[in-house]
């Protein structure tokens, strides 16, 4: 009894220790990851990225050096940078490799959105309250409505100096911080956003194209749209420089912009009268430069170039202002930006394994779309861009939103056709 007595005091001992034990190892992990969190440089050094890069090359006389600076993170840019840095090393120059290098950086680049990524909606100062204060006002704004879309230039207030914190967000965090894309940009036709984190959405259009259509011009004298002093006289129902025909709007495509379950807008001999559109592409692949960015993208192209420097705003009767191509009117053709982006790293290796990653820089200039060679009046065309996407073709399916021609020649547009199309189907 005695003996028996002493095992289990034993027990109780030896599972007190253990006990406490854990409960200081957690209390040390949940120290050790807020140091992380709080760390400035942002090093991105966590159990679950040294799990992404795992072992490259096994064993320990890896020639791989421990630490590399590198223009953008990918596996070709780090086989690359170690060639150059030790001649004849190349011991990463295969597809396992490969395939473990661009994972490991996908991940970096995932933990470096989730630390610094602005967000339009809720973000640091400044912000564009009291413009915009929540998700559900950038919504009404990308639907073609709220304050941003009304307010007008006039003798005592001009849209600029309404407008004055979107040229603070462009000088302060879009050429060299990444934005986030905002998830309202669906309209909530997309469940899978419900509980995502604002700061990690990435674009989710069916086509990989996103284009916004203007309809006003609110600003006078910046050279672009018909609106002019008087403004009175001359501003009330200004229109943007036109560069497209729209051909009809599908109000099936998104029955929440005008609360109308289905049918058809046509906009016949150009009826609409001068509109302007402009458009974003981007690849599948999320991490890729145009798809992780295109809130910035996007940021640009509705809120800084067209509202801000413009003054283009307000959407076409029976579709969002800006949206998935999917979303939007059917046109003849539309305006395009891409981003050149300028991104360096710093990794650490381990006996050649990658261990850590941090973007040490990052610059984003804004430039017209280059297109696709193959065809002419490539520069600036949204259809040219999705082309190059596509080896030079542009795809049948998309037809029935953008109907060409790319040079916006309103007497051979086909329009007509697309609404034939539309009405027989």
């Amino acid at each position: 009894m005695m003996f028996s007595m002493k095992i289990l005091l034993s027990l109780i001992v030896v599972t007190t220790v253990w006990g406490y034990k854990k409960k200081d190892d957690e209390s040390s992990r949940r120290q050790g990851l807020r140091a992380l969190k709080e760390d400035k440089t942002h090093w991105i050094k966590t159990k679950e990225l040294v799990q992404k890069g795992r072992r490259l090359i096994a064993g320990s006389g890896s020639c791989v050096p421990d630490q590399l600076n590198t223009n953008g993170c990918d596996a070709d840019t780090i086989i690359a940078a170690v060639a150059e840095a030790v001649p004849g090393c190349d011991e990463l120059d295969n597809d396992e490799s490969r395939s473990a290098l661009n994972e490991a950086c996908n991940a970096i680049k995932a933990a470096q959105d989730d630390e610094r990524t602005f967000n339009l909606a809720t973000g640091r100062s400044p912000r564009l309250s009291p413009l915009i204060s929540d998700e559900e006002e950038l919504s009404i704004y990308y639907m073609g409505g709220g304050e941003l879309n009304l307010k007008r230039d006039n003798e005592n207030d001009k849209l600029q100096n309404i407008a004055r914190k979107i040229n603070q967000v462009y000088t302060q965090f879009a050429q060299d911080e990444r934005i986030a894309y905002p998830r309202t940009v669906q309209f909530h036709q997309d469940d899978t956003y419900t509980d995502t984190d604002p700061d990690l959405v990435y674009p989710n259009c069916a086509h990989n194209v996103l284009m916004c259509c203007f309809s006003s011009d609110r600003q006078a004298n910046d050279d672009n749209g018909n609106c002019a002093e008087p403004y009175d006289e001359n501003c009330v129902d200004a229109d943007p420089a036109d560069n497209t025909d729209i051909c009809y709007a599908d109000h099936s495509r998104l029955p929440i912009a005008d609360r109308v379950a289905a049918g058809l807008s046509i906009f016949k001999d150009e009826e609409e009268g001068d509109t302007h559109c402009h458009g974003m592409v981007w690849s599948d692949d999320i991490y890729e430069d145009q798809a992780r960015y295109a809130g910035n993208n996007l940021f640009y192209i509705s809120m800084y170039d067209h509202l801000y420097t413009r003054g283009y705003v307000e959407n076409i009767p029976g579709a969002p202002m800006c949206g998935c191509l999917e979303y939007m009117p059917t046109v003849s053709r539309s305006d395009c930006t891409e981003m050149d982006v300028t991104e360096t790293f710093s990794l650490e290796f381990d006996c050649g394994e990658i261990v850590g990653g941090r973007r040490t820089s990052l610059a984003i200039a804004f430039n017209a779309c280059d297109g696709d060679p193959n065809n002419n009046d490539d520069n600036n065309d949204l259809e040219s861009e999705i082309a190059s996407y596509y080896d030079g073709e542009f795809p049948d399916e998309l037809r029935q939103y953008i109907t060409g021609p790319t040079n916006n020649d309103q007497a051979n547009s086909n329009c007509q056709a697309a609404i034939d199309t539309a009405l027989a189907a």
